[in-house]
């Protein structure tokens, strides 16, 4: 029990140091438009391959970064993020066909995990550059009167990223970042059909693409000289 107290009291003491570190707030990232080249394996056909292009979208994103503005080389950016992807076209070999209507429409979210190296340092700039991790899952449902199609897959990709923080004082900085993403996807298709049938189609391939993100960010008390690691 003694020890019990003893953790606590030292979390207690610690937590406020832990959060002048870095800060929290929200984001809109806005991608520029995806690319997935897939190979589909049909239940019991021929594989075939298929290109996916996706319109820019917006979203929501929560982040969390623990170093906006100190006087130091790293810092961890850690962002969680949806947004609604729609399909613009789909292409099969020598065929194209445009998607239109709310069959088009594919839910995203996605953890993305960023590794900064402040190239350039002042009290209120922060320029840096480094690798970036992605994390995703997509979902799409759709229904009519002859049956129910769903599509799930995910995804791990890198990407280079560099971005720019602006800090106004000890409380408050905004952001933005531009990356492009190669991602490896994987997922399947499944018809549901009225009378009881079900197919499923798996594919796995490759799904790349550029995001830019802007973001506004409550600081906890963080000074430029400060170094608390």
């Amino acid at each position: 029990m003694k020890m019990f107290k003893k953790i606590i009291l030292t979390w207690l003491i610690s937590a406020p140091m832990a959060l002048s570190a870095g800060g929290i707030g929200l984001y809109l990232p806005y991608s520029l438009g995806d690319t997935m080249d897939v190979t589909v394996s049909p239940d019991g056909g021929q594989e075939f391959d298929q290109t996916t292009k996706y319109k820019p979208t917006l979203g929501l994103g929560l982040m969390y970064d623990n170093n906006l503005g100190k006087d130091k080389l790293l810092n961890y950016r850690l962002g969680v993020e949806w947004m609604d992807r729609t399909v613009n076209t789909v292409s099969n070999g020598s065929s194209s066909t445009s998607c239109s209507g709310s069959n088009c429409d594919m839910f995203r979210l996605q953890v993305v995990q960023t590794f900064g190296f402040g190239v350039l340092r002042t009290k209120m700039v922060r320029l840096w550059i480094g690798p970036r991790f992605n994390f995703g899952y997509n979902y799409q449902n759709n229904e009519n009167a002859l049956l129910t199609q769903t599509n799930i897959n995910f995804e791990f990709g890198i990407a280079p990223a560099a971005g720019i923080n602006l800090n106004f004082g000890r409380y408050f900085a905004i952001s933005a970042d531009l990356d492009y993403r190669f991602a490896g996807v994987g997922g399947g298709y499944t018809y549901d059909l009225n009378g009881g049938t079900s197919v499923t189609n798996t594919y796995s391939g490759t799904n790349n693409g550029a995001t830019l993100r802007a973001y506004a960010i409550f600081k906890f008390g963080e000074d430029f000289a400060v170094d608390i690691d």
